[in-house]
């Protein structure tokens, strides 16, 4: 490494915390998720895959491979004494990989996160109805409307969508949908016992 790129290393990696990523001994990444080139003191350019999550690409014996940032972060700072397999992005938000936003979670963990946060990925209204088609309560999405149900019939939550439909015998609401204050169409569903 000549005197000009460690000069620049230098520079880069005293300000702010930098590991060296495990498995690849050439590359740094920081608690913001910048992964730095040590050969030749460059940082790598995010991409962002069809998941939504940031990756960069990294060489090791002459063999380039798409590592997902969020994941560089949480194995270099975070400490996983439980061994579980996902990182979970605390906002949900797939493109922000610092440290601060990251905890190691189960795939469980990782589900109940969404839906007790967010209720699902797909964010659309939900309104359930009683028999005669009054409104019961308004949810954020059919998850946590689904939810609600699972709880308030005592029905064993984790059952696929479609067979706690069947167990509580909802029906898809198909008359003209209502717009939610956002302007988002809503979906309705109707107890029909």
């Amino acid at each position: 490494m000549d005197t000009q790129t460690l000069n620049k290393l230098n520079e880069i990696t005293s300000v702010g915390k930098w590991r060296d990523v495990e498995g690849y001994p050439n590359y740094m990444v920081n608690t913001d998720g910048e992964v730095l080139n040590k050969t030749n003191g460059k940082k790598l350019t995010h991409h962002i895959n069809n998941g939504g999550y940031k990756f960069v690409r990294l060489r090791t014996n002459g063999k380039p491979k798409q590592l997902l940032v969020h994941r560089l972060v949480a194995i270099a700072f975070i400490p996983n004494h439980d061994n579980k397999p996902i990182v979970n992005h605390k906002d949900s938000n797939r493109g922000n990989p610092k440290k601060s936003n990251l905890e190691w979670a189960t795939h469980k963990e990782n589900s109940e996160h969404m839906v007790d946060n967010f209720g699902s990925t797909n964010q659309t209204m939900t309104i359930l109805m009683d028999k005669m088609g009054d409104e019961i309560c308004i949810f954020p999405s059919k998850k946590r409307c689904l939810k609600y149900i699972y709880k308030q019939f005592r029905i064993k939550y984790g059952y696929h969508e479609d067979e706690a439909i069947v167990c509580v015998d909802i029906e898809p609401y198909t008359e003209l949908s209502p717009i939610s204050r956002d302007g988002r169409v809503a979906r309705l569903f109707k107890l029909n016992f």
